[in-house]
Protein backbone atom coordinates (compact mmCIF):
# COMPACT_ATOMS: atom_id res chain seq x y z
CA UNK A 1 0.00 0.00 0.00
CA UNK A 2 1.58 3.46 -1.00
CA UNK A 3 0.77 6.86 0.57
CA UNK A 4 1.55 10.05 -0.65
CA UNK A 5 0.65 13.04 1.90
CA UNK A 6 -0.13 16.17 1.30
CA UNK A 7 -2.69 17.30 3.04
CA UNK A 8 -5.57 15.62 5.82
CA UNK A 9 -8.12 14.88 3.40
CA UNK A 10 -7.22 11.73 2.06
CA UNK A 11 -8.18 10.17 -1.52
CA UNK A 12 -8.43 5.94 -1.06
CA UNK A 13 -7.65 5.11 -4.77
CA UNK A 14 -6.93 1.54 -7.16
CA UNK A 15 -8.91 -0.64 -5.31
CA UNK A 16 -12.63 -2.38 -5.44
CA UNK A 17 -15.45 -0.84 -3.74
CA UNK A 18 -18.15 -3.59 -1.52
CA UNK A 19 -20.39 -1.17 -0.35
CA UNK A 20 -22.04 -2.88 1.74
CA UNK A 21 -25.45 -2.89 -0.31
CA UNK A 22 -25.13 -6.31 -1.78
CA UNK A 23 -24.61 -4.85 -5.21
CA UNK A 24 -21.94 -5.61 -7.38
CA UNK A 25 -18.47 -4.70 -6.34
CA UNK A 26 -17.26 -1.45 -7.55
CA UNK A 27 -13.88 -1.97 -9.56
CA UNK A 28 -11.08 0.31 -10.57
CA UNK A 29 -12.85 3.05 -7.84
CA UNK A 30 -11.26 6.11 -5.86
CA UNK A 31 -13.22 7.17 -2.89
CA UNK A 32 -12.72 10.71 -1.54
CA UNK A 33 -12.81 11.07 2.37
CA UNK A 34 -12.97 15.05 3.37
CA UNK A 35 -12.72 15.24 7.51
CA UNK A 36 -15.03 12.55 8.47
CA UNK A 37 -16.87 11.59 5.93
CA UNK A 38 -16.98 10.33 2.62
CA UNK A 39 -17.39 13.08 -0.23
CA UNK A 40 -17.14 11.54 -3.47
CA UNK A 41 -17.31 7.38 -4.72
CA UNK A 42 -16.46 6.88 -8.66
CA UNK A 43 -14.76 4.70 -10.98
CA UNK A 44 -11.56 5.29 -12.41
CA UNK A 45 -8.67 7.64 -11.75
CA UNK A 46 -9.62 10.67 -9.67
CA UNK A 47 -10.14 13.77 -12.03
CA UNK A 48 -10.61 16.37 -9.66
CA UNK A 49 -7.88 18.68 -7.47
CA UNK A 50 -6.44 16.02 -5.67
CA UNK A 51 -3.53 18.83 -4.05
CA UNK A 52 -5.18 18.77 -0.85
CA UNK A 53 -5.54 15.33 -0.16
CA UNK A 54 -3.46 12.60 0.98
CA UNK A 55 -3.61 9.83 -1.43
CA UNK A 56 -3.68 6.04 -0.16
CA UNK A 57 -2.49 3.57 -3.40
CA UNK A 58 -4.60 0.96 -2.38
CA UNK A 59 -2.69 -1.47 -4.60
CA UNK A 60 -5.98 -3.58 -5.77
CA UNK A 61 -7.05 -4.42 -2.25
CA UNK A 62 -10.88 -4.17 -1.54
CA UNK A 63 -12.61 -1.54 0.45
CA UNK A 64 -15.22 -1.77 2.55
CA UNK A 65 -17.42 -0.53 4.99
CA UNK A 66 -16.01 -1.20 8.60
CA UNK A 67 -17.85 -4.50 10.49
CA UNK A 68 -20.78 -3.60 12.99
CA UNK A 69 -20.62 -6.22 15.82
CA UNK A 70 -24.71 -6.29 17.40
CA UNK A 71 -23.81 -8.20 20.60
CA UNK A 72 -20.71 -7.75 22.78
CA UNK A 73 -20.14 -7.74 26.16
CA UNK A 74 -16.51 -5.78 26.84
CA UNK A 75 -15.70 -6.60 30.13
CA UNK A 76 -16.86 -10.37 29.95
CA UNK A 77 -14.15 -13.05 30.85
CA UNK A 78 -14.73 -17.04 28.93
CA UNK A 79 -15.44 -19.78 30.34
CA UNK A 80 -16.47 -17.49 33.21
CA UNK A 81 -18.14 -14.45 32.65
CA UNK A 82 -16.38 -12.94 35.65
CA UNK A 83 -13.52 -13.00 37.30
CA UNK A 84 -14.55 -13.22 41.23
CA UNK A 85 -13.47 -10.21 43.51
CA UNK A 86 -12.42 -8.39 40.52
CA UNK A 87 -11.95 -4.39 41.01
CA UNK A 88 -13.99 -2.52 38.29
CA UNK A 89 -11.11 -0.22 36.92
CA UNK A 90 -10.04 -3.60 35.85
CA UNK A 91 -13.00 -5.08 33.96
CA UNK A 92 -12.76 -1.20 32.57
CA UNK A 93 -9.21 -1.50 31.64
CA UNK A 94 -10.11 -4.69 30.00
CA UNK A 95 -13.34 -3.11 27.95
CA UNK A 96 -11.83 -0.57 26.54
CA UNK A 97 -8.86 -2.69 25.39
CA UNK A 98 -11.35 -5.01 23.66
CA UNK A 99 -13.00 -2.21 22.06
CA UNK A 100 -10.02 -0.65 20.66
CA UNK A 101 -8.27 -4.06 19.38
CA UNK A 102 -11.67 -5.12 17.59
CA UNK A 103 -11.33 -1.86 15.94
CA UNK A 104 -7.98 -2.79 14.85
CA UNK A 105 -9.69 -5.94 13.19
CA UNK A 106 -12.31 -4.03 11.15
CA UNK A 107 -15.22 -4.00 14.13
CA UNK A 108 -15.76 0.00 13.57
CA UNK A 109 -19.15 0.22 15.67
CA UNK A 110 -20.71 -2.50 18.44
CA UNK A 111 -23.47 -2.21 20.08
CA UNK A 112 -22.78 -3.58 23.64
CA UNK A 113 -25.50 -5.92 25.40
CA UNK A 114 -24.74 -5.79 29.24
CA UNK A 115 -21.64 -4.26 31.33
CA UNK A 116 -20.92 -3.26 34.73
CA UNK A 117 -21.33 0.35 35.96
CA UNK A 118 -22.09 2.00 32.92
CA UNK A 119 -18.50 1.45 31.58
CA UNK A 120 -19.95 1.07 27.91
CA UNK A 121 -21.65 4.29 28.18
CA UNK A 122 -17.96 5.77 29.47
CA UNK A 123 -16.00 4.14 26.59
CA UNK A 124 -18.25 5.48 24.55
CA UNK A 125 -17.91 9.06 25.50
CA UNK A 126 -14.09 8.45 25.79
CA UNK A 127 -14.16 7.26 22.23
CA UNK A 128 -16.37 10.03 21.16
CA UNK A 129 -14.51 12.94 22.67
CA UNK A 130 -11.60 11.60 21.42
CA UNK A 131 -9.46 10.75 24.21
CA UNK A 132 -8.51 7.90 22.20
CA UNK A 133 -9.51 6.45 19.03
CA UNK A 134 -12.21 3.58 19.01
CA UNK A 135 -15.25 1.98 17.62
CA UNK A 136 -18.67 4.06 17.85
CA UNK A 137 -20.32 1.84 20.90
CA UNK A 138 -23.83 1.86 21.23
CA UNK A 139 -24.71 1.19 25.08
CA UNK A 140 -26.90 -0.52 27.10
CA UNK A 141 -25.64 -0.58 30.44
CA UNK A 142 -27.09 -3.39 32.95
CA UNK A 143 -29.11 -5.99 31.74
CA UNK A 144 -32.70 -6.21 33.45
CA UNK A 145 -33.28 -9.90 34.37
CA UNK A 146 -35.77 -11.62 36.85
CA UNK A 147 -35.48 -12.01 40.15
CA UNK A 148 -33.02 -15.42 39.92
CA UNK A 149 -33.23 -15.34 36.43
CA UNK A 150 -30.18 -15.93 33.78
CA UNK A 151 -26.98 -15.44 34.39
CA UNK A 152 -28.41 -14.16 38.21
CA UNK A 153 -24.71 -14.72 38.79
CA UNK A 154 -23.47 -11.51 37.35
CA UNK A 155 -22.70 -8.42 38.85
CA UNK A 156 -23.60 -6.59 35.37
CA UNK A 157 -26.90 -8.22 35.67
CA UNK A 158 -30.04 -6.42 37.09
CA UNK A 159 -32.61 -8.22 38.96
CA UNK A 160 -36.28 -6.34 38.64
CA UNK A 161 -40.11 -8.00 38.61
CA UNK A 162 -42.92 -6.08 37.79
CA UNK A 163 -44.31 -3.67 35.21
CA UNK A 164 -43.58 -0.68 37.70
CA UNK A 165 -40.56 -1.86 38.69
CA UNK A 166 -39.01 -2.24 35.62
CA UNK A 167 -40.55 1.20 34.37
CA UNK A 168 -38.19 2.71 36.75
CA UNK A 169 -35.45 0.69 35.91
CA UNK A 170 -35.51 1.36 32.77
CA UNK A 171 -36.36 5.45 33.05
CA UNK A 172 -32.62 4.87 35.26
CA UNK A 173 -30.69 3.40 33.02
CA UNK A 174 -31.87 5.94 30.42
CA UNK A 175 -31.37 9.11 32.80
CA UNK A 176 -27.58 6.86 33.00
CA UNK A 177 -26.99 7.58 29.28
CA UNK A 178 -28.23 3.94 27.53
CA UNK A 179 -28.77 4.25 23.86
CA UNK A 180 -30.94 0.85 24.15
CA UNK A 181 -32.22 -1.72 26.40
CA UNK A 182 -30.81 -4.88 27.39
CA UNK A 183 -33.82 -7.35 28.61
CA UNK A 184 -33.32 -10.77 29.23
CA UNK A 185 -36.79 -13.01 29.01
CA UNK A 186 -35.76 -16.84 29.23
CA UNK A 187 -33.26 -19.00 30.59
CA UNK A 188 -30.17 -19.94 29.56
CA UNK A 189 -28.44 -23.59 28.23
CA UNK A 190 -24.98 -23.24 29.79
CA UNK A 191 -25.42 -21.00 32.66
CA UNK A 192 -28.42 -21.58 34.35
CA UNK A 193 -28.44 -24.56 36.23
CA UNK A 194 -31.76 -25.74 37.54
CA UNK A 195 -33.62 -24.01 35.12
CA UNK A 196 -35.59 -25.16 32.02
CA UNK A 197 -34.18 -23.67 28.95
CA UNK A 198 -35.76 -21.48 27.54
CA UNK A 199 -38.41 -21.07 30.26
CA UNK A 200 -40.13 -17.54 30.19
CA UNK A 201 -39.07 -15.24 33.10
CA UNK A 202 -41.16 -12.13 32.69
CA UNK A 203 -44.94 -11.77 32.01
CA UNK A 204 -46.29 -10.29 28.54
CA UNK A 205 -47.03 -7.79 30.98
CA UNK A 206 -43.77 -6.92 32.09
CA UNK A 207 -42.51 -6.94 28.60
CA UNK A 208 -44.60 -4.57 27.62
CA UNK A 209 -43.77 -2.08 30.46
CA UNK A 210 -40.16 -2.31 29.13
CA UNK A 211 -40.81 -1.76 25.88
CA UNK A 212 -43.20 0.84 25.96
CA UNK A 213 -41.03 3.61 28.45
CA UNK A 214 -38.43 2.24 26.29
CA UNK A 215 -39.78 3.35 22.81
CA UNK A 216 -41.77 6.55 24.77
CA UNK A 217 -38.32 7.88 24.84
CA UNK A 218 -37.08 6.72 22.00
CA UNK A 219 -34.78 3.80 22.82
CA UNK A 220 -35.27 0.58 21.34
CA UNK A 221 -34.96 -3.08 23.19
CA UNK A 222 -32.81 -6.14 22.46
CA UNK A 223 -34.29 -9.20 24.39
CA UNK A 224 -32.26 -12.41 25.04
CA UNK A 225 -34.51 -14.93 23.98
CA UNK A 226 -33.96 -18.50 22.94
CA UNK A 227 -37.22 -20.32 22.14
CA UNK A 228 -40.47 -20.03 20.17
CA UNK A 229 -42.18 -19.12 22.94
CA UNK A 230 -39.79 -16.44 24.02
CA UNK A 231 -39.96 -15.12 20.48
CA UNK A 232 -43.99 -14.87 20.10
CA UNK A 233 -43.89 -12.84 23.48
CA UNK A 234 -40.82 -11.04 22.50
CA UNK A 235 -42.49 -10.23 19.24
CA UNK A 236 -46.05 -9.44 20.56
CA UNK A 237 -44.46 -6.88 23.07
CA UNK A 238 -42.52 -5.15 20.49
CA UNK A 239 -38.90 -5.67 20.49
CA UNK A 240 -36.76 -4.74 18.27
CA UNK A 241 -34.20 -7.20 17.96
CA UNK A 242 -33.87 -10.87 19.21
CA UNK A 243 -30.51 -12.10 20.72
CA UNK A 244 -30.12 -15.92 19.98
CA UNK A 245 -33.30 -17.80 18.62
CA UNK A 246 -31.41 -21.09 19.21
CA UNK A 247 -34.75 -23.35 18.72
CA UNK A 248 -37.36 -21.03 16.52
CA UNK A 249 -40.27 -23.14 14.88
CA UNK A 250 -41.70 -21.60 11.36
CA UNK A 251 -44.70 -19.61 13.02
CA UNK A 252 -41.69 -17.67 15.24
CA UNK A 253 -39.60 -16.73 11.79
CA UNK A 254 -42.61 -15.50 10.35
CA UNK A 255 -43.65 -13.06 13.36
CA UNK A 256 -40.02 -11.92 12.93
CA UNK A 257 -40.37 -11.27 9.45
CA UNK A 258 -43.98 -10.05 9.29
CA UNK A 259 -42.46 -7.58 12.42
CA UNK A 260 -39.63 -6.63 10.83
CA UNK A 261 -37.95 -7.88 14.03
CA UNK A 262 -33.80 -8.16 13.86
CA UNK A 263 -32.52 -11.19 14.60
CA UNK A 264 -28.85 -11.79 16.04
CA UNK A 265 -28.00 -15.36 15.99
CA UNK A 266 -24.74 -15.62 17.94
CA UNK A 267 -24.07 -18.79 16.15
CA UNK A 268 -20.76 -18.75 17.67
CA UNK A 269 -21.86 -19.41 20.71
CA UNK A 270 -23.02 -22.89 20.09
CA UNK A 271 -20.62 -23.79 17.04
CA UNK A 272 -17.02 -23.07 17.48
CA UNK A 273 -15.47 -25.42 18.89
CA UNK A 274 -12.20 -24.31 18.89
CA UNK A 275 -12.95 -21.52 20.55
CA UNK A 276 -14.14 -23.70 23.35
CA UNK A 277 -10.88 -25.31 23.60
CA UNK A 278 -8.98 -21.89 23.05
CA UNK A 279 -10.52 -20.51 26.53
CA UNK A 280 -10.59 -23.77 27.97
CA UNK A 281 -14.04 -24.00 28.50
CA UNK A 282 -15.36 -27.33 30.47
CA UNK A 283 -16.46 -30.40 29.05
CA UNK A 284 -19.81 -29.86 30.82
CA UNK A 285 -20.24 -26.48 29.53
CA UNK A 286 -19.06 -27.61 25.95
CA UNK A 287 -21.54 -30.43 26.30
CA UNK A 288 -25.22 -28.21 26.95
CA UNK A 289 -23.75 -25.80 24.05
CA UNK A 290 -23.72 -28.78 21.67
CA UNK A 291 -26.85 -29.91 22.46
CA UNK A 292 -28.23 -27.03 20.47
CA UNK A 293 -26.01 -26.89 17.68
CA UNK A 294 -28.03 -28.51 15.17
CA UNK A 295 -31.46 -26.98 16.24
CA UNK A 296 -29.47 -24.03 16.30
CA UNK A 297 -28.14 -24.21 12.81
CA UNK A 298 -31.49 -25.24 11.40
CA UNK A 299 -33.33 -22.24 12.96
CA UNK A 300 -30.35 -19.85 11.52
CA UNK A 301 -31.10 -21.31 7.86
CA UNK A 302 -34.80 -21.27 8.44
CA UNK A 303 -35.02 -17.45 9.18
CA UNK A 304 -32.40 -16.84 6.60
CA UNK A 305 -34.42 -18.52 4.15
CA UNK A 306 -37.63 -16.39 5.30
CA UNK A 307 -36.23 -13.22 5.00
CA UNK A 308 -35.77 -12.34 8.37
CA UNK A 309 -33.21 -9.27 9.00
CA UNK A 310 -29.91 -10.86 10.05
CA UNK A 311 -27.68 -9.04 11.86
CA UNK A 312 -23.79 -9.96 13.41
CA UNK A 313 -23.05 -10.68 16.96
CA UNK A 314 -20.92 -13.11 18.49
CA UNK A 315 -21.44 -12.56 22.38
CA UNK A 316 -18.50 -13.58 23.19
CA UNK A 317 -14.44 -12.29 23.02
CA UNK A 318 -12.08 -10.93 22.44
CA UNK A 319 -14.69 -9.27 20.67
CA UNK A 320 -12.63 -8.86 17.41
CA UNK A 321 -11.81 -12.95 16.53
CA UNK A 322 -15.37 -13.55 17.41
CA UNK A 323 -16.88 -10.99 15.23
CA UNK A 324 -15.03 -12.10 12.55
CA UNK A 325 -15.71 -16.41 13.09
CA UNK A 326 -19.30 -15.27 13.30
CA UNK A 327 -19.45 -13.81 9.76
CA UNK A 328 -17.28 -17.21 8.64
CA UNK A 329 -20.14 -19.04 10.46
CA UNK A 330 -22.88 -17.64 8.84
CA UNK A 331 -21.31 -18.26 5.67
CA UNK A 332 -20.44 -21.70 6.53
CA UNK A 333 -24.28 -22.26 7.54
CA UNK A 334 -25.47 -21.30 4.18
CA UNK A 335 -25.57 -17.54 3.71
CA UNK A 336 -24.15 -16.41 0.57
CA UNK A 337 -20.90 -14.26 1.12
CA UNK A 338 -22.63 -11.59 -0.07
CA UNK A 339 -25.65 -11.59 2.18
CA UNK A 340 -22.98 -11.88 5.06
CA UNK A 341 -21.00 -8.85 4.43
CA UNK A 342 -24.50 -7.12 4.29
CA UNK A 343 -25.23 -8.08 7.69
CA UNK A 344 -22.26 -7.43 9.39
CA UNK A 345 -22.81 -4.33 7.89
CA UNK A 346 -25.76 -2.06 6.19
CA UNK A 347 -28.16 -4.33 8.74
CA UNK A 348 -26.64 -4.57 11.49
CA UNK A 349 -25.99 -0.88 11.38
CA UNK A 350 -29.46 -0.60 10.83
CA UNK A 351 -30.69 -2.12 13.99
CA UNK A 352 -28.20 -0.76 15.88
CA UNK A 353 -29.78 2.43 14.97
CA UNK A 354 -26.28 4.13 13.47
CA UNK A 355 -27.55 3.46 9.61
CA UNK A 356 -28.11 7.13 8.91
CA UNK A 357 -24.13 7.63 9.24
CA UNK A 358 -22.27 4.29 9.34
CA UNK A 359 -22.94 0.87 7.71
CA UNK A 360 -22.04 1.31 4.13
CA UNK A 361 -19.61 3.03 1.40
CA UNK A 362 -21.71 6.35 0.19
CA UNK A 363 -21.35 10.13 -0.34
CA UNK A 364 -22.55 11.92 3.26
CA UNK A 365 -21.66 9.00 5.54
CA UNK A 366 -18.77 8.65 7.72
CA UNK A 367 -15.88 7.30 6.47
CA UNK A 368 -15.88 4.16 8.90
CA UNK A 369 -13.58 1.60 6.11
CA UNK A 370 -11.59 -1.70 6.08
CA UNK A 371 -9.25 -2.78 2.91
CA UNK A 372 -8.70 -6.03 2.25
CA UNK A 373 -6.01 -7.89 0.50
CA UNK A 374 -8.51 -10.54 -1.06
CA UNK A 375 -11.55 -10.12 -2.45
CA UNK A 376 -14.03 -11.81 0.60
CA UNK A 377 -17.34 -12.06 -2.01
CA UNK A 378 -14.15 -15.46 -3.22
CA UNK A 379 -13.34 -15.98 -0.16
CA UNK A 380 -14.75 -15.09 2.85
CA UNK A 381 -11.85 -16.17 5.07
CA UNK A 382 -10.33 -12.60 3.66
CA UNK A 383 -11.93 -10.80 6.16
CA UNK A 384 -9.29 -11.82 8.60
CA UNK A 385 -6.77 -10.04 6.52
CA UNK A 386 -6.85 -6.32 7.22
CA UNK A 387 -4.39 -4.48 5.47
CA UNK A 388 -6.10 -0.81 6.33
CA UNK A 389 -8.79 0.12 9.10
CA UNK A 390 -10.29 4.26 8.69
CA UNK A 391 -12.51 5.32 11.64
CA UNK A 392 -14.21 8.40 10.65
CA UNK A 393 -11.79 9.61 8.44
CA UNK A 394 -9.00 8.28 10.45
CA UNK A 395 -6.36 5.42 9.51
CA UNK A 396 -6.37 3.19 12.58
CA UNK A 397 -2.66 2.30 13.98
CA UNK A 398 -2.38 -1.50 12.83
CA UNK A 399 0.06 -2.92 15.65
CA UNK A 400 -2.50 -5.44 16.52
CA UNK A 401 -1.58 -9.45 16.52
CA UNK A 402 -0.55 -10.53 12.88
CA UNK A 403 -2.68 -14.22 13.07
CA UNK A 404 -6.31 -15.17 14.56
CA UNK A 405 -4.31 -17.16 17.68
CA UNK A 406 -2.23 -13.98 18.51
CA UNK A 407 -5.82 -11.54 19.45
CA UNK A 408 -6.36 -13.03 22.50
CA UNK A 409 -3.27 -11.35 23.68
CA UNK A 410 -5.49 -8.11 24.21
CA UNK A 411 -7.23 -9.54 26.95
CA UNK A 412 -4.48 -11.29 28.58
CA UNK A 413 -1.95 -8.05 28.40
CA UNK A 414 -5.54 -6.73 30.71
CA UNK A 415 -4.29 -8.96 33.69
CA UNK A 416 -6.56 -11.50 32.33
CA UNK A 417 -5.78 -14.41 33.76
CA UNK A 418 -8.91 -15.60 34.70
CA UNK A 419 -8.98 -17.71 31.32
CA UNK A 420 -6.28 -20.12 32.92
CA UNK A 421 -7.82 -20.04 35.88
CA UNK A 422 -11.39 -19.79 35.46
CA UNK A 423 -10.73 -23.82 33.36
CA UNK A 424 -9.25 -25.56 36.37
Amino acid sequence: MRRVKTASNRLFTNCTVIDGRGGEPIADAHVLVSGDSIRRVAIGPFNGAASGAEVWDLQGGFLLPGFCSTHVHLGDVWPLPELVDEPAAQRAIRAGSNAMDALRCGITSMRSLGEDRFIDVAWREAFEKGISIGPTIVASGNPLIAPGGHAKFMSRNLEVKGPGALRRAVEYQIERGVDCIKLVTTAGEALDEGQSFGQLQFTSEEVRAVVDTAHAAGKFVCTHTGTTEGVLQAVDAGVDCIEHGYVMNQTAVDALVANGVFLTPTLTVTHNEAYFEKVGMPEAQRERFRRLRDRHAESFRRAYRSGVQIVCGADLNPVGYCTLSEIEWMVRLGMTTSDALVAATDTSARTNGIARERGTIEVGKKADLVVLNGNPLDDIGHIWNAELVVKSGRPVGMDRSESKADLWDVLLSCGQTGIEAGAK
